[in-house]
């Protein structure tokens, strides 16, 4: 079983859309050889909210800014939950 979910967050970005703010990103993991795959279906949500988000097939996820917490939780089947 994987211990680390690695989020590679290449797009990281926090755009103005009709006065919101959104983070946008890549979910992959990176194996042995640095390789980076993919992790489509990884949930995200900032902790004091219960609104999460889930990557597509790519692993690319877009998430409104919240103001009230700067911690974001990542999770997947297989992987530690991790907080950021």
């Amino acid at each position: 079983m994987k211990t680390i979910l690695i989020v590679f967050l290449s797009f990281f970005c926090i755009t103005s859309f009709y006065a919101q703010q959104k983070l946008q990103g890549k979910v992959v993991e990176i194996n042995g050889n640095s390789d980076t795959l993919p992790l489509p279906g990884t949930m995200l949500r900032w902790q004091e909210s219960n609104e999460p988000t889930i990557s597509d097939q790519n692993g690319l996820f877009q998430l409104a800014k919240n103001n009230l917490s700067n911690q974001l939780i990542v999770s997947n089947i297989g992987f530690t939950t991790d907080t950021l």
